[in-house]
């Protein structure tokens, strides 16, 4: 038996916060008080998402923030391999601000559509 699959058993969801940074300070949200300097290595995320789908059969994943958008390349490879591994439900939670540039907005929207992004909240 697999030291992972020891201790974990099934895995239906996971979440992931890609960042503490954000272009809001919403009085609701937990990230509001952080200096925004942290983001989530998608290298180690996509293999331990490689890693848990042969052990597990997850449902969905979710990405959020501070605002996820801040770090599409990244945000972009984990929903990547999501659905290479044939996980059905993809989200992401976002304000949708992440830059004034039109031409970087067609980009990241380009990314998400590639990547299989398909629940945006």
């Amino acid at each position: 038996m697999n030291e992972l699959n020891k201790y974990i058993k099934t895995v239906k969801r996971v979440e992931f916060v890609m960042t503490d940074a954000c272009t809001s300070r919403c009085k609701h949200c937990s990230e509001g008080y952080l200096q925004g300097k942290n983001r989530l290595n998608a290298d180690i995320v996509a293999n331990a998402l490689d890693e848990l789908s042969e052990y597990s059969e997850i449902d969905s994943i979710m990405t959020f923030g501070g605002e996820p958008l801040l770090c599409p390349e990244g945000l972009s490879k984990i929903h990547t391999v999501a659905k290479q591994h044939s996980i059905r439900k993809r989200q992401l939670i976002t304000n949708g601000y992440f830059t004034k540039s039109m031409k970087r907005i067609e980009e990241v929207a380009a990314l998400l559509e590639e990547s299989g992004v398909n629940d945006i909240l």
